[in-house]
């Protein structure tokens, strides 16, 4: 045991107060701004004295998304940099890319390029690695194909159907993934079907 460090204060308590902030947005709106300004102040405190620690910009990119995505794309990159464990991170960063990819597709007929599709799908695939599994991962998945310019292999559509068969109450993945493959002419597989 040791004491925390204040960077790792800092981030402790800010993150709780960015998620209380976000979890009282409609119950109480007036709450929750003070919250997120409390947050704001205590995840810059240590960010300003140098504090570098991927936990910590992790921390600052989740607070940021909703409010600069630039901002938020530099610390979400930051983090995924330093291997941190946190798959919200990932799946953040690859639909920050995703946005801007969807923005300005590079492949053909409007779609998104192999690159762009790369750059989106590997924070993805680490964030699935990573507990805890989150649907956000896979719906993001299943999109990202939608406006690709190329087809999805067997194993890729693979991936979808794990996500399906661990959120098999969730409707929208079920939705996007069958949808998917109608697109692209992929059957199903028995599991998928069985949903």
């Amino acid at each position: 045991l040791r004491d925390a460090t204040p960077s790792e204060v800092g981030r402790i308590i800010g993150d709780w107060e960015r998620i209380e902030g976000n979890g009282l947005r409609v119950e109480n709106p007036e709450l929750s701004q003070e919250f997120l300004k409390q947050a704001s102040k205590t995840l810059l405190k240590p960010y300003n004295d140098g504090s570098r620690d991927p936990q910590l910009l992790g921390a600052l990119g989740l607070y940021e998304f909703p409010i600069d995505r630039e901002l938020s794309g530099k610390h979400l990159q930051g983090a995924a940099d330093g291997h941190i464990i946190r798959p919200t991170v990932y799946t953040r960063l690859a639909q920050l890319r995703f946005d801007a990819a969807e923005s300005h597709p590079a492949g053909s007929e409007g779609k998104l390029s192999d690159d762009q599709l790369a750059s989106v799908l590997g924070p993805l695939f680490t964030a699935r690695r990573q507990p805890p599994a989150m649907v956000e991962t896979y719906r993001l998945m299943a999109k990202a194909w939608s406006q690709s310019a190329i087809k999805p292999t067997k194993d890729h559509l693979a991936v979808l159907d794990e996500g399906m068969a661990l959120f098999w109450p969730d409707k929208g993945l079920a939705d996007d993934v069958n949808a998917l493959r109608s697109q692209w002419r992929c059957p199903a597989n028995r599991r998928s079907q069985s949903q």
